[in-house]
């Protein structure tokens, strides 16, 4: 298996998030943290990694129109988002908490990657849900706190990556 996330096309360190990887690549790391945590004792039974729900991720980001906050456009370290809004200094991914936490400590919820959740986008289930928006967009419509992106499972973009989510009990699903 090729790793494409190794060579996005643009230099990242060891803080910078992960890119270039498909749903499905995002739900084998999940499976490979939760084994890898289990065998080391981290993690009991009841207790694995996931992506986030869309649910999960709309509460996240919180009830604010941007993830900043409610006016545009962004203020400048708002976060990393496409340069023709020069809101900040980086050309492609930032390291992961270079700009301020949301209310909820959370950070990076809007802009650097596109984060990849749980659900399908639709009935049809051909498309996975993104959220976040990345550092190459900056049109207001996409920079929306409520903005669906979606794609196929198997499509892999140096704008996309994921967040993981610790289910602390029951099921992974």
């Amino acid at each position: 298996m090729y790793n494409y996330w190794q060579s996005p096309g643009f230099t990242q360190g060891d803080a910078h998030p992960v890119v270039k990887v498909s749903w499905n690549d995002a739900q084998a790391f999940c499976r490979w943290l939760t084994g890898k945590e289990r065998g080391e004792g981290k993690l009991n039974e009841g207790q694995s990694y996931r992506l986030p729900r869309e649910v999960e991720w709309n509460q996240a980001v919180g009830s604010v129109k941007y993830p900043w906050g409610e006016s545009w456009p962004p203020p400048s370290g708002a976060g990393n988002y496409g340069s023709s809004l020069g809101v900040d200094n980086y050309e492609f991914t930032s390291p992961m908490g270079s700009f301020a936490a949301n209310p909820f400590g959370l950070y990076d919820m809007g802009g650097n990657v596109w984060q990849w959740c749980e659900d399908w986008y639709d009935d049809e289930q051909k498309n996975r849900v993104l959220r976040g928006a990345s550092w190459s967009d900056g049109a207001l419509g996409v920079l929306l706190s409520s903005c669906r992106g979606n794609l196929t499972p198997v499509n892999r973009y140096d704008f996309i990556g994921f967040r993981v989510v610790l289910v602390v009990g029951g099921s992974a699903r």
